[in-house]
């Protein structure tokens, strides 16, 4: 592997500018002793570095560099034990991540693909579904496979997508391990690599938070430790349908669901921040089209060898679409078999 620490990047990211590893300038690289005694180190267990580089790259305390273009250093590493272990961390083996879908067929195609996909990364999904009798949701989530949980909620129409969104942040009601890990997801955003499965902090994780333009945690992906999912949102003993309602159903205008979008995402930074819990914010970076740094994208799309997500292109089911998805799977699944994956698309399609 390779790495270059250089002030010239804005974040750290992977797999970029012809290096395994790109780095911002951080306590490995000489720094005037004045910058780092006024930036400061946070008492974090983990990822202290990430947290000390980014908080300097941000004060814009450098302004001068002088790089060595040669090998300064071998990274050697003797880990002993699991990665909890290592750092100390008391933490479930459980993952699990929290998805909701509508019986919107643009969304509804994906479930069972995206299922499959987080659980090839030791993620159990946890699916938020409207409580109806729509035939096409209820083939999408019995076509899933694998370990995952169901749940249904109930509400008006004109509801419908809001508590769909919303859901998420109430994963923690059901009743899963305290010390168990809980990041939440999109339906039509696939994993595509084990990224999210080193996501194993004791800390409130989020990913992202630069493609908003820092003004809110992004929806996909915010991770913690479930118990601190409790305490955050006020889950206390009340149920996921209880949470809903109490944040969305006194919410009146024409088009809810237009004007209401980003709630969940509002509403999970107004929580967490609230909270003053320490936040590990990981920076994605982006490309040059502006969308997110190692993601295949439906907006200028484009598959790639090293890619974290996807955002699938929308209808799936659409021949031109369809070619794209399966083309990604095959870079980034090469060793699996997706004639699972041809016959639902066969039997989703009759059914629309």
């Amino acid at each position: 592997y390779s790495s270059i620490f250089s002030n010239v990047f804005k974040v750290w990211a992977e797999h970029t500018a012809g290096y395994d590893y790109v780095r911002t300038p951080f306590y490995k690289c000489p720094i005037k002793t004045s910058h780092v005694r006024q930036v400061g180190f946070k008492d974090l267990r983990y990822a202290e570095d990430h947290d000390f580089a980014i908080r300097l790259k941000e004060s814009g305390l450098l302004q001068r560099e002088y790089f060595i273009n040669k090998v300064l250093h071998m990274y050697a590493p003797k880990p002993e034990g699991s990665f909890d272990e290592r750092y100390g961390f008391n933490k479930s083996s459980d993952k699990y991540v929290a998805l909701s879908c509508t019986e919107e067929d643009i969304y509804a195609y994906f479930l069972p693909l995206t299922v499959w996909a987080w659980q090839q990364w030791g993620f159990e999904p946890i699916i938020f579904i409207p409580e109806n009798d729509s035939p096409i949701l209820k083939f999408s989530v019995e076509s899933c496979t694998g370990k995952f949980q169901v749940y249904k909620y109930t509400c008006e129409e004109k509801r419908k997508a809001t508590y769909s969104q919303c859901s998420r942040l109430f994963a923690a009601a059901i009743n899963i391990p305290d010390n168990a890990f809980l990041i939440t997801g999109d339906v039509d955003m696939l994993p595509c690599n084990d990224y999210f499965s080193k996501l194993r902090t004791e800390h409130i994780t989020v990913i992202g938070e630069d493609l908003t333009d820092y003004k809110e945690y992004p929806m996909c992906y915010i991770g913690m430790q479930v118990g601190q999912w409790r305490h955050i949102f006020g889950i206390n003993n009340r149920t996921y349908q209880q949470c809903l309602e109490e944040l969305i159903d006194n919410i009146e205008g024409e088009n809810i669901r237009g004007e209401q979008w980003f709630l969940d995402q509002w509403y999970a930074t107004k929580k967490i921040k609230e909270s003053g819990l320490p936040v590990l914010s990981i920076e994605r970076g982006r490309d040059g089209g502006g969308g997110a740094l190692n993601r295949s994208d439906r907006d200028g799309w484009a598959i790639q060898d090293y890619c974290i997500d996807s955002h699938l292109p929308r209808p799936g089911y659409l021949p031109e679409n369809l070619e794209k998805i399966c083309q990604l799977l095959l870079v980034q699944f090469p060793d699996k078999d997706f004639k699972w994956f041809e016959e639902y698309t066969e039997k989703y399609l009759q059914r629309i």
